[in-house]
């Protein structure tokens, strides 16, 4: 029996269909296909062959083109939702930064500083900070400091830091400008946060200090349970309320620590006349 026009057409445009189902356009003569075979079917009078072929042919490439719209779609789905999980932790970690320098920004606020400076005899600057942690938490601080001409150029930059510094703690930080002289404008700025890395030892250490007319004498005893390590004196030797002279040491042992129960005394030579010294302690564990 002679085949039907339709179903040749059918035949045709269902592999031409399924040549091109991996892409959009490779469903429109498939579905064309589907239609001519359909109505080839149901001629009577011609042969059903061709149609059967091209029926299969479109079914098959329009279940392929389906197939691949749902994976498609499943994918960009995906991506959407990693998307949106990348997203969600950037803007967390936003508002822990934000969160973070807000409470760095209030223990700053606690701090109270005082301002000393001076000129060593080598023709350097001394720019000392004396700051007390007013706040209840142990912190971190760190300075960043600019000696600037009495024109407001910048002469010298420097800076300094202190770990472990317990509420109720004075500690000194020095900001040592090498080779500078005449610096008539010192600008500073200060970051202050909770130091989760050390423990103080400031509360443990008891001292005695002696004066002579030439120096002070330190004595400390680490009251604590274990070593205080890098104990550090720093004195400020005053004549008529004006720092005239500043001198350091560290009370240690040949290990860098006073033991638990130990007493190591130092001190501290001053090469000027003065009247007054403050001394100022620091150490971790």
């Amino acid at each position: 029996m002679k085949q039907s026009g339709l179903g040749i057409a059918s035949l045709v445009l269902g592999i031409i269909g399924l040549g091109l189902s991996c892409v959009v356009i490779g469903v429109v003569p498939c579905a064309i296909g589907l239609i001519l075979a359909i109505i080839g079917l149901a001629q009577k009078d011609r042969g059903h062959g061709t149609a059967i072929a091209g029926l299969v042919c479109s079914v098959i490439g329009i279940g392929i083109f389906l197939l691949e719209v749902f994976v498609i779609g499943a994918s960009s789905s995906d991506s959407s939702t990693v998307s949106n999980v990348s997203t969600v932790s950037e803007t967390s970690e936003v508002a822990e930064d934000s969160i973070s320098n807000a409470e760095n920004k209030d223990l700053a606020s606690q701090m109270i500083i005082t301002e000393y400076s001076m000129e060593n005899t080598i023709g350097d600057t001394y720019y000392i900070l004396i700051i007390k942690n007013n706040s209840s938490e142990t912190v971190e601080l760190n300075v960043n400091a600019v000696a600037k001409d009495s024109s407001g150029k910048t002469i010298g930059a420097a800076s300094s830091s202190e770990n472990a510094v317990e509420s109720g703690q004075e500690v000194c930080l020095l900001n040592y400008f090498d080779g500078v002289t005449d610096a008539d404008i010192f600008e500073y700025t200060l970051s202050v946060k909770e130091d989760k890395y050390y423990d103080p030892v400031y509360s443990d250490l008891a001292v005695e200090e002696s004066r002579t007319d030439e120096k002070v004498i330190l004595t400390v005893t680490n009251n604590g349970s274990e070593p205080a390590q890098f104990v550090e004196a720093q004195a400020l030797f005053f004549a008529g309320g004006e720092l005239v002279y500043y001198g350091s040491t560290y009370i240690t042992d040949d290990e860098s620590e006073i033991k638990a129960g130990a007493t190591i005394a130092k001190e501290i030579d001053c090469y000027k006349g003065y009247d007054d010294v403050k001394v100022y302690y620091s150490g971790r564990r």
